[in-house]
Protein backbone atom coordinates (compact mmCIF):
# COMPACT_ATOMS: atom_id res chain seq x y z
CA UNK A 1 0.00 0.00 0.00
CA UNK A 2 1.36 3.30 -1.04
CA UNK A 3 0.87 6.30 0.90
CA UNK A 4 0.37 10.07 0.25
CA UNK A 5 1.41 9.66 -3.49
CA UNK A 6 -0.96 11.61 -6.35
CA UNK A 7 -2.51 8.85 -7.92
CA UNK A 8 -2.16 5.75 -7.01
CA UNK A 9 -3.84 3.75 -10.52
CA UNK A 10 -3.12 5.99 -13.18
CA UNK A 11 -5.17 4.52 -16.60
CA UNK A 12 -4.78 7.27 -19.74
CA UNK A 13 -5.63 6.49 -23.08
CA UNK A 14 -5.78 3.11 -22.76
CA UNK A 15 -8.54 0.41 -23.93
CA UNK A 16 -9.72 -3.22 -22.25
CA UNK A 17 -8.12 -2.66 -19.02
CA UNK A 18 -9.05 -4.48 -16.23
CA UNK A 19 -8.39 -2.65 -12.63
CA UNK A 20 -9.57 -5.52 -10.23
CA UNK A 21 -8.80 -6.26 -6.42
CA UNK A 22 -6.62 -3.64 -5.59
CA UNK A 23 -6.56 -1.90 -2.25
CA UNK A 24 -5.11 1.17 -2.36
CA UNK A 25 -4.99 3.98 -0.21
CA UNK A 26 -4.56 7.83 -0.62
CA UNK A 27 -4.62 10.92 1.91
CA UNK A 28 -4.22 13.88 -0.78
CA UNK A 29 -5.51 13.83 -4.16
CA UNK A 30 -7.21 10.36 -6.10
CA UNK A 31 -7.19 7.06 -5.46
CA UNK A 32 -7.96 5.89 -9.55
CA UNK A 33 -7.91 8.08 -12.37
CA UNK A 34 -8.72 7.10 -15.73
CA UNK A 35 -8.88 10.03 -18.39
CA UNK A 36 -9.23 10.01 -22.05
CA UNK A 37 -9.47 12.78 -24.01
CA UNK A 38 -12.30 14.14 -26.96
CA UNK A 39 -10.36 12.62 -29.67
CA UNK A 40 -9.44 9.00 -27.73
CA UNK A 41 -11.70 7.86 -24.92
CA UNK A 42 -11.02 5.45 -23.09
CA UNK A 43 -13.17 2.21 -23.94
CA UNK A 44 -14.30 -0.90 -22.59
CA UNK A 45 -12.33 -0.99 -18.89
CA UNK A 46 -14.03 -2.61 -16.31
CA UNK A 47 -12.80 -1.71 -12.44
CA UNK A 48 -14.03 -3.71 -10.04
CA UNK A 49 -14.04 -5.24 -6.42
CA UNK A 50 -10.94 -2.67 -5.54
CA UNK A 51 -11.03 -1.21 -2.03
CA UNK A 52 -9.90 2.54 -1.98
CA UNK A 53 -9.16 4.11 1.32
CA UNK A 54 -8.93 8.56 1.36
CA UNK A 55 -8.92 11.10 3.73
CA UNK A 56 -10.96 13.95 4.12
CA UNK A 57 -8.42 15.89 2.00
CA UNK A 58 -8.74 12.90 -0.91
CA UNK A 59 -9.86 14.83 -4.00
CA UNK A 60 -12.07 12.07 -5.61
CA UNK A 61 -11.60 8.82 -4.69
CA UNK A 62 -12.48 7.36 -8.00
CA UNK A 63 -11.86 9.93 -10.58
CA UNK A 64 -12.95 8.99 -14.97
CA UNK A 65 -12.88 11.34 -17.84
CA UNK A 66 -13.33 11.11 -21.73
CA UNK A 67 -14.55 6.89 -21.31
CA UNK A 68 -17.14 4.95 -23.60
CA UNK A 69 -18.36 1.59 -22.36
CA UNK A 70 -16.75 0.92 -18.90
CA UNK A 71 -17.99 -0.68 -15.73
CA UNK A 72 -17.34 0.49 -12.40
CA UNK A 73 -18.97 -2.37 -9.93
CA UNK A 74 -18.23 -3.81 -6.42
CA UNK A 75 -16.16 -1.51 -5.35
CA UNK A 76 -15.75 -0.48 -1.97
CA UNK A 77 -14.78 3.22 -1.00
CA UNK A 78 -13.57 4.82 2.55
CA UNK A 79 -13.95 8.57 3.00
CA UNK A 80 -12.74 11.17 0.18
CA UNK A 81 -14.27 13.97 -0.87
CA UNK A 82 -16.15 12.32 -3.52
CA UNK A 83 -16.64 8.98 -3.74
CA UNK A 84 -16.67 8.31 -7.48
CA UNK A 85 -16.69 11.29 -10.14
CA UNK A 86 -17.11 11.06 -13.86
CA UNK A 87 -17.22 13.46 -16.49
CA UNK A 88 -17.58 13.18 -20.49
CA UNK A 89 -18.82 9.53 -20.52
CA UNK A 90 -20.98 7.62 -22.84
CA UNK A 91 -22.43 4.35 -22.36
CA UNK A 92 -21.11 3.09 -19.32
CA UNK A 93 -22.13 1.13 -15.78
CA UNK A 94 -22.04 2.01 -12.02
CA UNK A 95 -23.43 -0.89 -10.17
CA UNK A 96 -23.16 -2.22 -6.45
CA UNK A 97 -20.48 0.39 -5.11
CA UNK A 98 -20.31 1.07 -1.36
CA UNK A 99 -19.01 4.31 0.55
CA UNK A 100 -18.63 4.46 3.61
CA UNK A 101 -17.07 7.87 5.73
CA UNK A 102 -16.08 11.20 3.74
CA UNK A 103 -17.76 14.41 3.91
CA UNK A 104 -21.48 14.63 4.07
CA UNK A 105 -21.58 18.13 1.98
CA UNK A 106 -20.31 16.33 -0.93
CA UNK A 107 -22.44 13.77 -2.94
CA UNK A 108 -20.95 9.84 -2.96
CA UNK A 109 -21.21 9.60 -6.81
CA UNK A 110 -21.25 12.59 -9.14
CA UNK A 111 -22.18 12.44 -12.69
CA UNK A 112 -21.17 15.88 -14.34
CA UNK A 113 -23.80 16.39 -17.92
CA UNK A 114 -21.57 15.96 -20.39
CA UNK A 115 -22.09 12.17 -19.47
CA UNK A 116 -25.16 9.68 -21.66
CA UNK A 117 -26.53 6.80 -21.40
CA UNK A 118 -25.74 6.31 -17.90
CA UNK A 119 -26.73 2.85 -15.65
CA UNK A 120 -26.82 3.48 -12.21
CA UNK A 121 -27.37 1.35 -9.63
Amino acid sequence: MYLNAATLIDVIQSDDVLVQGNSIADKLFQGMQVTGSSARKVKRCIFKNNTVKGSARTKNAMYFDYIEDCQINDNTIYDGSVAIAIQNRADCTINDNSHYGGDSKKITINIISTCHDCDKR
